[in-house]
């Protein structure tokens, strides 16, 4: 089992001990989230397990800024 512990470390826990984790959102480029999913699967975690992962950056990332919509706010 000690082959899975990467799986179950957790989502979040593993998201903020990325590089990725260390530039502000509006900082990230295509490269970063890319270079983010490489990592997570050269550490031989299983593509379910990095497209939720993605999913989450999605969400944090719609989160984050989707209350500035209601003020027509372009980024």
């Amino acid at each position: 089992m000690t082959e899975r512990d990467a799986d179950r470390m957790g989502h979040l826990p593993a998201l903020l001990g990325s590089d990725i984790a260390s530039l502000k959102i509006d900082k990230w480029t295509n490269s970063d989230v890319r270079n983010f999913r490489d990592a997570m699967l050269a550490a031989g975690l299983a593509k379910g397990t990095v497209v939720k992962r993605l999913n989450m950056i999605a969400a944090i990332v719609d989160a984050d800024f989707s209350h500035l919509r209601q003020f027509r706010v372009i980024l």
